[in-house]
């Protein structure tokens, strides 16, 4: 069901989606493997039909992706310019890392309690499907390798093509979607929820 300009449809998406909205599955598929996120096709209809229906998207529009986890639609909304509360009763709290945080500006909405600080420095994600670590820095363990230690260096900085961050924040939020006291009314620009709230049972939704 989609809630555009007032009025309630429900629509049947058509695999034909697909072919229209190449450029977004294409866009879909790319972040999918950046953030070793799997998606099927059908979800990438689902995000493409989504993408659709929420484009133009405003720079520093607010939205509640309501059962984000660890779904697509939210750091695609970040890209876009948005800042997302990212919902979920699953705590992600200690498991937000380095290929999200390199790409993203991160944070918890109530500090600490939704994400905690990571234990390593983080640099901007490099354009390649896995991130650099702290470790491709690292000299060898075995002094026996040191003398290769510049090139190993060299070969890690090479790998690096930086690109700046995304102009949108993600607001790590663990909660219950009936208990979102921290979000003010009135201050929420949309609302999205790709596959989660059929999770819930229907007399709490």
């Amino acid at each position: 069901m989609s809630l555009n300009h007032h009025v309630e449809r429900i629509e049947i998406l058509s695999t034909n989606l697909l072919d229209s909205q190449r450029g977004r599955v294409a866009h879909f598929r790319d972040l999918s493997n950046i953030l070793s996120t799997p998606i099927g096709w059908h979800y990438v209809l689902d995000l493409s039909w989504a993408a659709e229906e929420l484009s133009p998207v405003t720079v520093g529009s607010r939205f509640v992706d309501a059962g984000a986890g660890w779904g697509l639609v939210q750091w695609w909304l970040c890209q876009q310019g948005a800042d997302v509360f990212s919902v979920d009763r699953v705590s992600r709290r200690s498991k937000v890392g380095i290929k999200w945080r390199g790409r993203f500006p991160v944070k918890g909405l109530r500090g600490g309690k939704d994400l905690i600080r990571p234990d390593y420095p983080i640099v901007e994600a490099p354009e390649r499907p896995e991130p650099i670590r702290v470790r491709d820095f690292m000299p060898p363990k075995n002094p026996k390798n040191w003398p290769g230690y510049p090139q190993k260096l060299v070969n890690t900085r090479s790998k690096m093509r930086y690109h700046p961050k995304a102009p949108g924040t993600v607001y790590i939020y663990n909660n219950d979607l009936g208990e979102m006291d921290e979000i003010r009314d009135g201050t929420i620009d949309g609302v999205v929820s790709i596959s989660s709230l059929e999770h819930n049972h229907p007399d709490e939704l």
